[in-house]
């Protein structure tokens, strides 16, 4: 498979994804089922992601609006903010044109540089929600 869940923190407030090199829709299609098993697995009102794309740079093939959408609207109404990091230059290029054509998920995402920036924009949301840190 080509994206990997795991919790990020104990608290199981931040829901790690791992992006292989390469991916296709169906590993999202079930990214989507088991992150929101994970997510429905836990009280809290809101969870975190942080999307670790600093091993791939590619976009898979057969790229379609409605696909875009399903990815970028997070759809669990428990979904809170999604960090990316290690986002290579096309990649990320892709997500922001992307963002443009679904406004209401561009607030969602933060693009950071490094694993410390994406851990300072969690600890900051998760003190906002639970008044705790990411890295717990």
């Amino acid at each position: 498979m080509g994206v990997h869940f795991s919790w990020y923190n104990d608290e199981k407030t931040v829901i790690l994804i791992k992006f292989d090199p390469e991916w296709s829709w169906s590993d999202l299609e079930v990214m989507d089922r088991e992150g929101d098993a994970m997510i429905e697995s836990v009280p809290h009102p809101k969870v975190c992601y942080l999307i670790d794309a600093s091993e791939t740079n590619v976009v898979p093939h057969n790229l379609s609006p409605r696909r875009v959408k399903e990815v970028l609207d997070m759809g669990h109404p428990k979904s809170d903010l999604a960090v990316v990091v290690g986002m290579q230059t096309f990649v990320r290029l892709m997500l922001n044109i992307w963002l443009k054509f679904v406004p209401e998920a561009a607030e969602r995402f933060v693009l950071v540089g490094s694993l410390e920036e994406a851990e300072a924009v969690l600890q900051q949301r998760l003190h906002e929600l639970y008044g705790e840190t990411a890295t717990s």
